[in-house]
């Protein structure tokens, strides 16, 4: 994670009812996004082949279990990309972390989500 990478990430806008997910809407998780001690501990920027944001993931402990959380840059969801960035994130979790469980949530309504998780 890098700050522009980070004021990116806080300025990305959803269409639709996925606006539930712009970060506009949690200022908790804004401030966590710029919290500097978090960069290439438990949060970090997934760059395309040409060095360009492409998401975010982030891992959070929680007893026995790691909780992914992954984010796609607006653009670049509903063209079926979402496969690669959650496998992206699982390999560098297994590779980074030593969990045997990993836990993702998701909204019930973002089918689009639930199809690839």
């Amino acid at each position: 994670m890098r700050l522009e990478h980070a004021r990116d990430i806080a300025d990305w806008h959803y269409p639709g009812f996925y606006s539930f997910y712009d970060l506009r809407h949690y200022p908790e998780d804004i401030e966590e996004i710029f919290d500097e001690s978090r960069w290439g501990i438990n949060l970090f920027s997934v760059l395309d082949g040409k060095g360009k944001l492409f998401g975010e993931v982030s891992f959070q402990e929680d007893g026995d279990e790691l909780e992914i959380g992954i984010a796609m840059r607006p653009d670049m969801v509903g063209k079926r990309m979402g496969q690669t960035l959650l496998q992206a994130g699982m390999d560098f979790a297994r590779s980074r972390f030593e969990f045997d469980i990993f836990r993702i949530s998701v909204w019930k309504l973002n089918g689009r989500a639930i199809r690839v998780y």
